[in-house]
């Protein structure tokens, strides 16, 4: 069983606070994560990269600066988040090289076979069916190409794992900051993580191959990688 899913109204209430509440979640580290993302893609020469569930731009924009002889095209299906992404592209001039439509994860309107790259950042377990997001991505990416996969998760153990679930509990607190948006829900998908297994089962079992994690920040982020074979 996958965890809950956060509803779109959730996610149309914190548009304007996506970004402050993902550095509290990571303590100020998740710009490093970002580019950790895009390191991994540091072998593409050219061609597109496909970011889903893009919500503010945050991964599509830190892939563009890594990569400046790429273009990104950032899908979301959240009117509010695209709006606030779109702001952000304008703000770090890169609208020539990133473009945002407003597509759903699960039912790609991109050629076969198209994408250098795909990354989607924390969003795979949003899909009603996270399997078919999985082949949708596998479908659109070029034999060869890489999927790079960016999950909070929960520190396995010892006193990392004590120390963020008491960490997790000060949301009540955050929920007034946020004009009582319903944002514990993302406390409640972190403490129902499944584990790193998880992901590479659903990769693996959509086609994947070279499935690869690492853990960041003492295990509350993990990064993902697989490719599809040739």
């Amino acid at each position: 069983m996958k965890r809950p899913a956060t509803p779109q109204s959730t996610f149309d209430k914190v548009a304007p606070y996506y970004d402050f509440m993902n550095s509290f979640l990571s303590f100020g580290i998740d710009r490093r994560w970002r580019r950790k993302v895009a390191y991994l893609l540091s072998d593409i020469q050219q061609g597109y990269v496909l970011d889903i569930a893009t919500g503010t731009g945050a991964v599509a924009i830190s892939v563009a600066k890594h990569l400046p002889q790429v273009k990104i095209i950032g899908c979301d299906i959240n009117q509010s988040m695209l709006e606030i992404a779109q702001n952000r592209i304008h703000k770090n001039k890169l609208q020539e090289r990133v473009k945002l439509e407003k597509v759903n994860g699960e039912k790609l309107p991109y050629e076969d076979n198209y994408f250098e790259a795909v990354t989607i950042a924390f969003a795979i377990d949003d899909m009603d069916d996270r399997d078919g997001c999985a082949k949708e991505m596998f479908r659109v990416l070029k034999p060869g190409a890489k999927l790079v996969l960016l999950e909070l998760s929960m520190p396995e153990k010892g006193f990392a794992k004590s120390a963020y679930q008491k960490y997790l509990k000060v949301f009540p607190l955050i929920r007034k900051l946020v004009k009582k948006a319903n944002y514990n829900h993302v406390q409640k998908e972190i403490l129902k993580y499944q584990g790193q297994k998880n992901i590479e089962e659903l990769l693996e079992k959509t086609g994947f191959i070279d499935y690869s994690f690492q853990k960041l920040t003492a295990g509350i982020a993990t990064l993902h990688s697989v490719q599809k074979p040739t």
